[in-house]
């Protein structure tokens, strides 16, 4: 892959990460829980601030080779107290404009999951299941 080390650096065992050749930032990592994908955050090179959801799905395994990382279609995202203002507003709509078909917000505190699409917002509560229709 362009702009990243040569080899991967491995610091723990089952994992292997690879870096910016030029700053040394970290850019994608595989482990070895997750046989034939290669783990990209999203957002790590847009507003990286605002951007990476804690979790996030793709529709297809990652070739371990992948040179473009296509966007998730579903970003799951723990709200703190710290930014579940941001996350709710700014993140939620960016991750939609960026073609994610479902954005989950998980709610300790309020013991919700909503589950938010481009159509609008489902809430479920205590007991409902969770079932994602951007997952196959």
């Amino acid at each position: 892959m362009t702009g990243l080390t040569d080899t991967p650096r491995s610091h723990a065992p089952g994992v292997e990460r690879w870096n910016c050749s030029a700053c040394g930032s970290p850019i994608a990592a595989r482990f070895d829980y997750l046989p034939g994908q290669i783990y990209v955050p999203l957002g790590i090179f847009d507003q990286p601030d605002l951007l990476p959801p804690d979790v996030v799905a793709f529709a297809e395994p990652l070739p371990l080779d992948v040179k473009c990382v296509p966007t998730p279609v579903l970003a799951i995202e723990v709200l703190s107290p710290s930014t579940r203002g941001r996350d709710r507003s700014v993140k939620v709509r960016r991750l939609l404009a960026a073609g994610v078909r479902e954005v989950w917000l998980i709610d300790s505190r309020a013991a919700t999951i909503e589950v938010r699409t481009t159509a609008g917002t489902q809430v479920l509560r205590q007991r409902e299941a969770a079932i994602s229709h951007a997952v196959p």
